[in-house]
């Protein structure tokens, strides 16, 4: 195998690497022993490390064909991306947001891993898309929703046609099925339960140059807004950390939002660069 090929494939499991040089070290104190025993043993010894090679090499063969059937797209700090699946539906990546998508395999149900926040417009396909995330599942087959896959729960707001959202724990199986403007919340070490319906034309907020904060710590509040814009937020006083706030802020810009979250805090912000102080 050349020396190029072999540093990628070595790079795809570093624990398979490991006992790779492991391998070659054994083979290295053996090879004495093949020399001095005679050439039935040399040619035992011979086929044994062809079979370990077939089976090492395969194994890093597979490991890296899975990585490259895969397509992953991320966001950072203050960005959104738009991508396009297979099957031309669209995924919106809010900001500091990662997808995993499989590539599509014939009759089996579309697959798609997310970490962050974004919002999807699912062409209507004969077989599902299904949605995994750290806290529920999502199963979809055309329809427009938001997914926020972010802190102590996952929220999915159905914008049009219907999702259902599924949960496994400690071997139980709960399911809720959304239909179009309303909202369900899952908990990390929850089920799904339905909390109403969108509350604003305008949702989700990040789409719209919002913020909607619902009894909101107020440090969480700063961390959305360090997120969205990529910038530093120092809180001078920290008994105002966990002050809940509840309000839509308009956040089409940094100093827009910070001025709409200490009127409504009663505080007062300055700034220098990218870092802001809240006094």
């Amino acid at each position: 195998m050349p020396n190029r090929e072999f540093e990628r494939l070595r790079r795809v499991d570093p624990e398979t690497h490991s006992r790779w040089l492991s391998l070659q070290r054994a083979l290295s104190e053996r090879e004495g022993a093949a020399q001095s025993e005679g050439p039935q043993f040399g040619l035992r010894l011979a086929l044994a490390i062809a079979a370990v090679v077939i089976v090492a090499v395969g194994g890093y063969i597979y490991l890296a064909n899975q990585q490259r059937h895969s397509d992953r797209f991320a966001t950072g700090r203050g960005e959104q991306k738009e991508v396009f699946l297979a099957d031309s539906s669209q995924v919106i990546l809010s900001y500091m947001t990662e997808a995993v998508v499989p590539k599509p395999r014939s009759g089996e149900p579309r697959r798609l891993t997310l970490t962050g926040e974004a919002y999807f417009r699912v062409r209507q396909n004969e077989t599902p898309l299904i949605v995994s995330t750290a806290y529920a599942e999502v199963r979809v087959i055309g329809t427009e929703f938001n997914l926020r896959a972010r802190g102590e729960a996952l929220e999915v707001a159905v914008i049009r046609g219907r999702v259902k959202v599924s949960a496994i724990r400690a071997g139980m199986d709960s399911s809720l099925l959304l239909s179009q403007q309303q909202v369900a919340l899952c908990p990390a070490n929850g089920f799904p339960k339905p909390m109403g319906e969108i509350a604003s034309p305008e949702y989700p907020g990040w789409m719209h140059g919002k913020l909607f904060l619902d009894k909101t710590p107020f440090q969480a509040a700063c961390r959305e807004v360090e997120m969205r814009f990529d910038i530093t937020i120092r809180i001078d006083d920290q008994r105002l950390s966990t002050d809940l706030v509840t309000g839509i802020l308009d956040a089409r810009s940094a100093e827009s939002a910070l001025t709409a979250l200490c009127g409504l805090t009663g505080k007062r912000f300055t700034h220098e660069s990218q870092t802001y102080h809240i006094y």
